[in-house]
């Protein structure tokens, strides 16, 4: 499964059109990745198979892909933007967990579920929209998100984690169904962060 695992001098990789999947660290600590296309026919990613991938700045995963492991982009720390497939039903445990870099996702419409601590550390990113297909959202999510502004929460979650934005500290507003904004308001009692009903 980790057939390139700590590849230093690879740069640039082109998967075939039939792969249908990459294996757990398949490109784990490739530091000079920088380029990396992916084929239509792929199907599912592996845990971590590009964690610590250092060079990497943009991914678009086709919409042929489903299923993606825990930390699969983990410590990817120039990431900067992510095209997930519409397929995807689940955003596992730790996927972009300290990507520095990331400032911009959009979530497709379909995913289920989002997993424990999915951004913590992202310190670049804005903005979160989490569709309303979304039940379940993991603890910690977008702990440590430095600069997080704008977060809409899918109005079907029934629960937040109390650690859910814990040292967001540029947090302002946060769009959340109407059954939770009591529980948000006196979670943010002290802070400045404007609750909107949805």
């Amino acid at each position: 499964a980790s057939m390139f695992y700590g590849c230093e001098k690879l740069v640039n990789v082109t998967i075939p059109d039939g792969v249908k999947k990459i294996g757990d660290n398949a490109f784990t600590q490739c530091f000079s990745l920088n380029s990396m296309e992916l084929p239509a026919s792929l199907e599912s990613i592996g845990a971590e198979a590009f964690f610590g991938c250092e060079m990497l700045q943009q991914m678009v995963l086709p919409d042929s892909v489903s299923e993606i492991g825990n930390a699969v982009f983990y410590d990817c720390s120039l990431l900067r933007s992510v095209t997930l497939s519409k397929n995807l039903k689940a955003i596992p445990d730790e996927a972009f967990g300290n990507c520095v870099c990331l400032k911009e996702i959009t979530i497709p419409d379909g995913v289920k579920e989002i997993g424990f601590e999915v951004f913590w550390g992202c310190s670049a990113l804005n903005t979160v929209v989490i569709p309303d297909s979304v039940a379940l959202i993991g603890s910690r999510c977008f702990y440590d998100c430095a600069g997080l502004q704008e977060v809409t929460l899918p109005v079907a979650l029934t629960e937040v984690d109390r650690e859910m934005f814990a040292y967001c500290e540029a947090l302002q507003t946060i769009h959340a169904p109407e059954d939770l904004c009591e529980e948000l308001n006196e979670m943010f009692a002290l802070d400045e962060v404007e609750i909107v009903a949805r």
